[in-house]
């Protein structure tokens, strides 16, 4: 059973063949290779899967003009299905065939019986994905076909993760979760943070540095690309932190101007913020309830394709390498090799693309 709403009002439905008292008369008409109703008792393999996205992402629909059939309910004469609610709920399909509203994944994906369930998804932490004792385990004992798929979210945190694991990237990540600490932990560095972002820049709102959480990828997101939208009010508030704080202020202050100002910094700073901006909106998408993983797929299938360009594109480095020395020279960064980049690098934009 179903329970949609509209206008105040609940109604239930079936999600079954026609259960209900027919008030129209009966189609006869030619039915729609796409209408649900075709498929609800019919099996459909992996071989099948142009037709599976049809059905998922575009079946069937009636027109605005289409007047369904009328069912009893409770003494009320209601209709089957309202527009309304196939603009709604983006899983509901109509069946002219059958005259009835059903859930697309319940007709393609789902039969009687657990032993046509088709997968379970969990993140990696043991207890649920150990292949001797784990939850997934257990469950395919008794639902053989039940295959383990690992979350999607925590996978991309994972990628993300292996990514990030290269000794210059894992520096760059301190840096600045060491300087986001400095600044929270007082309420007067804060406030003159938040005086000197004011001072220097007009692009953003935001006065105040996000936390760099070392377990929630998408706070890292947002950490990372506002510490770069915020990069020239950092470096103004360390700087008046060097003249004006206390000895031990002052020197953590200076050690960390130096650290913005180092090339080996500017560099992460520009590509992992690059990177972020790109995977942030399906990171936070994969979190939600309401993720349709079939266009989610489809996505990440084409920001695959725009990072490996990224990667091995001229046209793409060259770009990016330009962003990157129009920032250094806003932000007065020194862009020469450091003595243990040059043993290996003839230049700069060799260092950059490496």
């Amino acid at each position: 059973m179903i329970e949609l709403e509209n206008n105040g009002e609940t109604s239930t439905i079936s999600c079954s063949s026609t259960v209900y008292e027919n008030y129209n008369t009966t189609i006869d008409k030619p039915i729609n290779a796409d209408d649900i109703g075709l498929y609800v008792t019919k099996k459909l393999s992996a071989q099948d899967f142009s037709l599976l996205n049809r059905l998922l992402t575009e079946p069937w629909i009636p027109s605005s003009s289409y007047i369904s059939p009328k069912i009893n309910q409770n003494g009320k004469l209601r209709s089957v299905c309202q527009h309304v609610w196939l603009a709604k709920y983006s899983w509901l399909a109509y069946s002219e065939m059958h005259q009835g509203v059903y859930c697309r994944h319940c007709v393609l994906f789902s039969r009687q019986g657990d032993q046509h369930s088709l997968g379970q998804g969990y993140d990696g932490a043991n207890v649920v994905s150990g292949q001797l004792g784990g939850v997934q385990k257990l469950i395919r004992d008794v639902v053989p076909r039940a295959v383990y798929v690992h979350c999607s979210n925590h996978s991309l945190d994972l990628v993300l993760a292996y990514a990030c694991s290269l000794q210059l990237i894992k520096s760059f990540f301190g840096t600045v979760k060491s300087i986001i600490k400095f600044i929270s932990s007082s309420p007067k560095r804060k406030k003159l943070l938040a005086q000197a972002i004011e001072s220097t820049t007009t692009e953003t709102r935001r006065r105040h540095l996000v936390r760099l959480c070392d377990t929630r990828w998408v706070e890292k997101h947002n950490s990372i690309i506002v510490f770069k939208q915020l990069f020239l009010g950092i470096i103004v508030a360390l700087e008046y932190f060097v003249d004006h704080g206390d000895s031990e202020t002052s020197g953590l202050s200076r050690a960390y101007v130096k650290a913005l100002r180092d090339i080996d910094f500017a560099i992460p700073l520009g590509i992992v913020s690059r990177v972020f901006s790109i995977t942030k909106p399906y990171v936070e998408q994969l979190r939600k309830p309401t993720c349709d993983l079939i266009k989610c797929y489809q996505r990440i299938e084409q920001i695959s394709t725009y990072l490996a360009e990224l990667i091995y594109d001229n046209n793409q480095l060259d770009e990016l390498y330009n962003e990157f020395v129009t920032f250094a020279e806003a932000n007065e960064i020194d862009i020469y090799l450091s003595r243990t980049a040059s043993c290996h690098h003839k230049t700069t934009k060799c260092y950059f693309k490496h």
